[in-house]
């Protein structure tokens, strides 16, 4: 628990400030303060305790510390444990006077002595240790060497070199040229044309299979043709102009329309051979009414633009206005 905050000591009362009475006295004038008056209230407030004296503040002292001593136990009561406190660090107990540095080197020299300690307890004690470590002195006294490096690498090199003198001589020894025979050339040509004698030679060897090739094929033939590369007459002749896409287009259809005409004129005959009768038709409805059916259709051909014109026509028509427009 925390402890509870101290209570501000109790200010001691001033008196009450003197009224003054207008029109008091002679005149109304303040009458002044004898010196043996303020001595004697003086004297009054100390023989009474009052707390500006040092009595009071003595004894005013005195009931605040005996008031902290009755809270701090009031405290004690409910706390578990009671610290003790310090007024200094122990640290800084010792040698407050002495130089940093001093400090520093003595706390180093301290710690040294404590390692030392410990590492000479590690040695004369190793019976907790589960082995004990081989130490070569080889590498310490290589470290000690006074030999420089240099010397170390030439001795290094001597070894190498006894070496290889001990080592047995082959038996044979292989004869090295310094270029290649295939790789010399007398050619002085440009090297651009070196680089392409081979390409030229791959296509002479080709011309020369083919030319034998062809020997050997005519050897047992009785003639031999003579061939052009193009026909003389279609050569003087005037260069042929295909027919445009109306043209062809008006051919085809008047072929087909012609062979529908014989296929129906086929089909009449063949049915004139086979008729037994001849039977009569008429329109039905009344004539007025296919007056007026007749009158619309012609009305809806005109403003097409149709005038009664077959379908193979419409489209010859056709055909002329779109090749007008690409002439143009």
């Amino acid at each position: 628990p925390k402890p509870k905050p101290k209570p501000t000591p109790p200010t001691p009362k001033s008196p009450p400030p003197a009224l003054h009475v207008p029109g008091a006295g002679s005149g109304g004038a303040k009458k002044p303060r004898s010196r043996s008056r303020s001595k004697e209230s003086r004297a009054g407030a100390v023989a009474n305790g009052a707390p500006s004296s040092p009595a009071g503040l003595y004894d005013r002292a005195k009931e605040l510390q005996a008031r902290q001593r009755r809270r701090e136990a009031a405290v004690d009561e409910n706390c578990t444990f009671s610290p003790s406190l310090t007024a200094k660090s122990p640290s800084s107990r010792v040698g407050d006077d002495e130089n940093r540095f001093e400090k520093l080197y003595t706390s180093a020299k301290v710690s040294r002595e404590r390692q030392e300690v410990k590492r000479k307890l590690t040695l004369e004690n190793p019976k907790e240790c589960t082995f004990r470590p081989s130490l070569r002195s080889k590498g310490s006294r290589r470290a000690e060497s006074p030999n420089p490096r240099y010397q170390i690498l030439h001795e290094h090199a001597l070894r190498r070199q006894n070496t290889v003198k001990e080592a047995p001589s082959p038996s044979f020894s292989p004869q090295l040229v310094a270029k290649d025979r295939r790789r010399k050339t007398n050619d002085t040509r440009p090297v651009h044309e070196r680089m392409y004698r081979g390409k030229k030679q791959i296509k002479a060897k080709e011309d020369r299979l083919e030319s034998r090739k062809t020997q050997l094929e005519t050897r047992d033939c009785t003639f031999q043709p003579e061939l052009a590369g193009s026909s003389k007459k279609r050569n003087a002749s005037a260069p042929r102009m295909g027919r445009t896409v109306v043209e062809r287009n008006e051919a085809f259809l008047k072929r087909r329309e012609q062979r529908r005409e014989e296929r129906k004129a086929e089909i009449e005959a063949k049915e004139k051979r086979h008729e037994r009768f001849q039977p009569t038709t008429r329109r039905r409805g009344s004539r007025e009414a296919q007056r007026r059916l007749d009158e619309r259709l012609e009305k809806r051909r005109a403003e097409a633009g149709l005038d009664g014109a077959d379908v193979f026509d419409r489209l010859a028509r056709g055909g002329t206005i779109q090749e007008r427009m690409l002439i143009r």
